[in-house]
């Protein structure tokens, strides 16, 4: 052993406690007056950490039992942790509880106990609360934009999209509203009409629906900017809150979320939706491409059939033709001699052979070999 080292048998229990005091780790001592009542457990001392970490003063309870300044804290696992301690002299780890009383606030902490001299206990504390909301906010982010794109996949169009999206995201943040906004392509100062809402009473955000449509005719337009505002706060809207979908770097619309709470909005669902708008951009790619691949082949069947109908024309004229030239051919050599006869023959000839390259031309249909490359450039 090192010399200046202590063990629990030499350092007596005011050593102990100032050595907590300054301690970043929340410390409070409880001493157990009779082993086999945990109900005799009495409030020592506590570090100022440990005031933190519980968010509350903890002064009044010096000195008392736990009766009298903790008695919640008897209907949690931790009392009788502490007097296994003060028994067998070895740590041991109580785990999550979450507690809350008159002075102190709701929480979930972490809870060491270890043994002390005088039979006393060390209880580490730790609030734990702000870590484990962050973690199931996280998982139930997780699990909703899980789910949101599964049904994405399965969607016909990109509006039953953002109506999934809308209906899936606003009961899980505990927003009313939701809308979504589709951008007119041809003017940027307005949103084309659709019917993607989300209300969780329909009746009593009837005149702000009717004000935000208004407004989406004209976003420029101050009066009915200030319209929906009014008409928001009188159905008890405090905030809203927009995300982007963008395609290529073009805006196609945006989901916005109105909530009736001081609440700000979680950050891991932020990030959440955020996937959901850059999800529905390449929806919207994906409808485009589709749209201008159907209309692609569309004017080349055209352009095929077009050529069918000329090749058939070109080739029932060649046949006239060449009738004509047969007749020609017939006549007595003496009638042919003539310089009108010799030039429409030979313009014949002439004609009849250019019907047959067209006609071998003509006989190539068109091929569409077109990628989605080329189509996103045109």
């Amino acid at each position: 052993m090192q010399p200046g080292a202590y063990t629990r048998r030499n350092v007596d229990l005011a050593t102990s406690l100032r050595a907590f005091r300054d301690l970043p780790v929340g410390v409070a001592v409880w001493r157990l007056c009779d082993f086999n009542d945990v109900r005799s457990l009495r409030f020592v001392a506590v570090n100022p950490a440990c005031e933190r970490e519980l968010r509350a003063p903890l002064g009044f309870a010096i000195g008392k039992p736990i009766t009298e300044c903790f008695p919640r804290l008897l209907d949690t696992p931790a009392p009788e942790r502490c007097r296994h301690v003060a028994l067998s002299g070895k740590p041991e780890t109580v785990g999550e509880i979450v507690y809350q009383d008159a002075r102190i606030p709701k929480g979930i902490f972490w809870i060491d106990c270890f043994p002390l001299p005088d039979g006393c206990v060390g209880v580490a504390l730790e609030n734990i609360t702000e870590r484990k909301r962050m973690v199931e906010s996280q998982s139930r982010a997780l699990d909703v934009l899980h789910r949101i794109t599964v049904r994405l996949n399965q969607a016909q169009s990109v509006l039953e999209a953002t109506q999934i999206c809308v209906d899936e995201i606003c009961p899980q943040i505990g927003w009313p509203v939701g809308r979504f906004f589709l951008s007119d392509e041809t003017s940027p100062s307005r949103y084309l009409p659709n019917p993607v809402w989300h209300f969780s009473d329909a009746q009593r955000f009837r005149a702000f629906r009717r004000a935000t449509e208004l407004y989406e005719r004209d976003v420029t337009n101050r009066l009915s900017i200030e319209y929906r505002t009014i008409q928001g706060q009188k159905a008890g809207l405090t905030r809203s809150v927009g995300f982007s979908v963008v395609e290529n770097g073009f805006l196609r619309g945006v989901l916005e979320f109105s909530s009736d709470s001081a609440e700000p909005l979680d950050s891991n669902f932020k990030r959440m939706i955020s996937n959901v708008g850059f999800q529905l951009g390449q929806l919207f790619a994906r409808e485009r491409a589709a749209r201008e691949c159907h209309n692609l082949r569309q004017r080349i069947d055209s352009q095929n059939a077009q050529r069918n109908a000329l090749s058939k024309m070109l080739f029932s004229g060649r046949t006239s033709l060449s009738a004509d030239l047969a007749s020609l051919e017939s006549l007595p050599r003496g009638r042919q001699s003539t310089t009108a006869a010799q030039q429409f023959l030979e313009s014949t000839r002439r004609m009849r052979q250019h019907l047959d390259e067209l006609k071998h031309l003509t006989a190539m249909p068109l091929e569409f070999h077109t990628s989605r490359a080329q189509i996103g450039r045109a």
